[in-house]
């Protein structure tokens, strides 16, 4: 986990220091560690998406959940001037793509399994939000 930590922080500060400082022109410095806490956040939601690990055993917790309400917060509110680095949060997500190729294999099965499993509830999500938007 330290690697992908390491990894996380590394890619979100770069993906919102060029979004930030080339593309949008705001001098602001990159601080903290948000981007890499969204990077451990995706591969938690990944690997465990039901349940936190703690002291060996497992608390069920709908970890994917969680994950997904942080992106959607960061998504919407990415062009706010609240002074929070959205897009070093949304790099610390999009980190865990390139750090899959640096896992082990069983590793990569089970993120990619996760991911499967978030992108079905993502799409059975947006599925009720349009029928229930459209009910007369």
């Amino acid at each position: 986990m330290a690697f992908v930590f390491f990894m996380a922080a590394l890619i979100s500060s770069l993906l919102d220091s060029f979004i930030r400082g080339v593309i949008l022109h705001d001098p602001t410095p990159v601080v903290g560690a948000s981007g890499a806490i969204s990077g451990i956040a995706a591969v938690a939601a990944l690997l465990s998406p039901f349940s936190l690990r703690f002291n060996q055993r497992n608390i069920p917790f709908p970890v994917f959940l969680v994950a997904w309400i942080m992106v959607y917060s960061d998504i919407t509110n990415v062009f706010t001037e609240d002074g929070v680095a959205r897009w070093a949060h949304l790099g610390g997500f999009i980190s865990v793509i390139f750090a899959a190729y640096f896992l082990k294999p069983t590793e990569r099965k089970q993120l990619h399994s996760g991911f499967i499993l978030n992108l079905i509830f993502i799409i059975l999500t947006l599925i009720l939000a349009f029928f229930y938007s459209n009910r007369s």
